[in-house]
């Protein structure tokens, strides 16, 4: 009986989970829109031609009260030159309610959409809502976890 000399290995199946493409900074924004828009409530703009065409009036939008999504992609995309990101329209009037349909929408971006939040905003009403935003960016969808950015108090100009 011949003797072996060396390392052997063999293979077993395993049940590995492929890696996640993320980019690497994915923002899901809840805010208001302007008040001509009736799309849809959770919209991916890729870039500013996308963000102009879904939110109309952003880049012209002026008033004491502006948009929050207008001021939001008017810098993340057009200033920072900034690709991929998630809007998430609530009304101002009944914020609390969408306030709590946007941060549950959290949980279905990778199903819908195949991508990873990074970091979640609310500009403007983020102050308000820091203890909800805070609890569910810590674990989302399946097993997820974000950053939350939460403003202070700020006027918005172009």
């Amino acid at each position: 009986m011949p003797y072996l000399h060396g390392v052997y290995t063999s293979e077993s199946p395993t049940s590995v989970v492929p890696t996640v493409n993320a980019a690497s900074c994915l923002p899901f924004v809840i805010g208001t829109a302007p008040a001509d828009y009736a799309g849809d409530t959770l919209v991916r703009c890729r870039t500013w031609q996308e963000f102009k065409s879904n939110f109309g009036a952003a880049e012209s939008y002026t008033g004491a009260d502006p948009s929050t999504l207008a001021a939001f992609g008017r810098q993340w995309f057009k200033r920072a030159g900034a690709s991929d990101a998630l809007f998430y329209v609530v009304d101002a009037t009944d914020l609390a309610d969408d306030m709590s349909e946007a941060l549950s929408a959290l949980d279905t971006v990778y199903e819908q959409f195949g991508l990873v939040v990074t970091v979640v905003l609310c500009p403007r009403y983020g102050k308000d809502y820091a203890t909800e935003i805070a609890a569910k960016v810590q674990k989302f969808g399946s097993g997820w976890w974000a950053i939350a950015l939460i403003d202070l108090p700020y006027t918005w100009s172009n």
